[in-house]
């Protein structure tokens, strides 16, 4: 859980220094400044320098360090997903697919990918080898992505592990999907008023063995009010329940990437996207489970709402839907990116985690990776870069590294990771990188017009009263109706 405390006087002094010190300062303007060619330079050789210090901890074997002690792998698992973020930020700042760290790697990865069952891993995996590009991969991406798509479960998420596919079941899968995707282009809703729809074509035939997968039900029959979940572990994964956000949002941040693969997933986003749709709070989060209607306990709420965020916006691009459907989408986002706008500038609430004093580097992907998804330069009024920016260059170390400030314990579950992935998280930021620039590109919605909304909700009591007016009207909409 995401724990927050006030700065501590010191940390807070330091800080500010740095700002003034960097000429970051904040901006409260319609149009944000330009970094200066100095502030610039100082972001590139924060950039180089964080560059370097993942190159120097990278073990011989591919893999970059846990920096855990006396913790077995049973309570830390994710050893592959913490070394495929690392090299996925190595590409994303520029380094060459060709170069002996992003080789090592990969081929680390593809000595390990058929024996992953975790959805993070299966998901930095097949999004590392689609950004590294490399054709010998492509089967490789097309097992990975079936293999998530098998482990969705009926709420449209993901929780913690997907199932194996045997080779038959990966070509009747992609078969079904192929055949089911087809018939979803023929009875998709109008785009506009009064144009015709297609007529419904028969279902496709699906194996006995897969009919049961989230993805061939009527999604009228999956979306209960709650998830429950199960201890029998005869069950399969998909009626587990338990799903998260967090496991949901990499899993469709990969499948997303699949989609460059020439794979049909349009029935797998129908229901991530409803997911989202119908589950959001009234107070504009996500919260890190899955409740119809929306949480009322909020846990990592503005991390979560970056799930929330990504998945609405596969649906305003992919999910063509009516144009009252659309607004209240529309809506939706709104609500969530006024939530992230109230985070950006402030250093003494969920920037830090209580007790351990450091920068939250993964709150601030969270917010560059969204605002490179919306095309956002602010987000409302905020300059959420030079913020941001503000911050990490204030915590880099003289090494190049983003430090984990408590070595040896276990407080990952706070938010604290290890130095390699802070680096990671803190270079993704400053190379404001978009992972999904080709949905970006597909997004029907105006940046301009986007702010207008975050900023007429910027008293809070407004906030809270527009969006509990949506969260109403997603109630008393039925829970069983298709995205």
């Amino acid at each position: 859980m995401l724990q927050i405390r006030c700065f501590g006087l010191r940390k807070l002094v330091d800080l500010l220094a740095g700002v003034m010190l960097l000429g970051f300062a904040a901006s409260v303007s319609a149009d944000p400044k330009p970094l200066t060619k100095e502030e610039q330079a100082k972001v590139d050789k924060a950039i180089e320098r964080g560059i370097r210090f993942l190159k120097r901890a990278q073990r011989p074997s591919g893999a970059f360090p846990r920096e855990v002690t006396g913790i077995s792998s049973k309570h830390f698992p994710f050893v592959v997903g913490q070394t495929v973020l690392p090299a996925l930020a190595l590409l994303e700042c520029g380094v060459a697919p060709d170069d002996p760290c992003v080789q090592k790697t990969a081929l680390l990865l593809r000595k390990h990918a058929s024996k992953l069952e975790s959805t993070y891993e299966l998901s930095l995996v097949l999004m590392f080898l689609d950004r590294l590009g490399e054709r010998q991969d492509e089967e490789t991406i097309r097992s990975l992505a079936l293999r998530l798509v098998a482990g969705q479960c009926y709420t449209g998420g993901w929780s913690y592990r997907c199932p194996h596919l045997t080779t038959e079941q990966e070509a009747d899968l992609l078969k079904a999907l192929r055949a089911l995707q087809k018939n979803l282009g023929a009875v998709r809703p109008a785009p506009r008023e009064g144009a015709k729809q297609g007529e419904a074509k028969a279902a496709p035939e699906v194996p006995a063995s897969l009919a049961k997968l989230a993805v061939f039900q009527n999604p009228s029959n999956l979306f209960v009010r709650e998830e429950v979940a199960s201890s029998r572990v005869d069950r399969p994964v998909f009626f587990a329940g338990g799903t998260d956000n967090s496991n949901t949002q990499f899993a469709t941040l990969a499948l997303w990437a699949a989609r460059r693969h020439d794979l049909p997933l349009i029935p797998t986003f129908r229901l991530i996207v409803r997911r989202f749709e119908c589950s959001q709070s009234a107070d504009g989060t996500w919260s890190y489970a899955y409740r119809f209607g929306g949480a009322i306990r909020q846990t990592l709420p503005a991390t979560n709402t970056g799930a929330g965020l990504l998945g609405l916006a596969i649906g305003c691009a992919e999910i063509p839907t009516e144009k009252n459907e659309q607004t209240r989408r529309e809506k939706q986002i709104v609500y969530g990116l006024a939530v992230l706008s109230g985070v950006i500038g402030d250093p003494t609430e969920l920037l830090v985690l209580r007790k351990y004093e450091e920068p939250n580097y993964y709150l601030l992907w969270t917010i560059e990776r969204v605002a490179a998804l919306y095309k956002l330069q602010e987000v409302g009024r905020q300059d959420w870069y030079r913020w941001g920016a503000a911050v990490l260059l204030t915590n880099q170390r003289a090494n190049g590294e983003w430090p984990r400030v408590h070595t040896g314990v276990d407080v990952t579950h706070s938010g604290s990771f290890s130095s390699s992935l802070n680096t990671t998280f803190a270079l993704l930021f400053l190379k404001r990188s978009n992972l999904t620039k080709d949905l970006t590109a597909k997004l029907p919605l105006k940046p301009e017009e986007l702010n207008k909304g975050i900023m007429a909700l910027s008293n809070g009591s407004a906030l809270k009263n527009a969006s509990s007016s949506n969260s109403s009207s997603t109630k008393q909409r039925s829970a069983t109706s298709p995205p």
